[in-house]
């Protein structure tokens, strides 16, 4: 099906992965029933530190900037229930949520 849309648009569509070590940002998603604090806790630590954490909301989300290997290993992790890459304007998230 992927071929066919493809063929229509006159794109290539290429399903490689990034290189383990290519960075970028990633939505990380709290599973239920998991303490939001000890949540936040492990996801600064498996990233590396909080300067990698770029947002957090009372909900459990988080938006962070690590490495596709690390990223990968966190959807492992049982307190994890998704972890999605995401292509955005940096400037423009820092104006709506302001800089730390």
């Amino acid at each position: 099906m992927t071929e066919d849309i493809a063929d229509r648009f006159e794109a290539t569509v290429d399903l490689a992965e990034p290189a383990s070590e290519s960075t970028g940002f990633f939505g990380i998603w709290r599973a239920d029933g998991i303490d939001k604090g000890q949540f936040l806790r492990q996801i600064v630590a498996g990233v590396g530190g909080p300067e990698n954490v770029v947002f957090s909301n009372a909900t459990g989300f988080v938006l962070v900037w690590t490495t596709f290997a690390r990223a990968r290993r966190l959807e492992a992790w049982d307190t994890v229930s998704l972890v999605g890459g995401v292509q955005m304007d940096p400037d423009r998230l820092f104006d709506i949520i302001g800089r730390q």
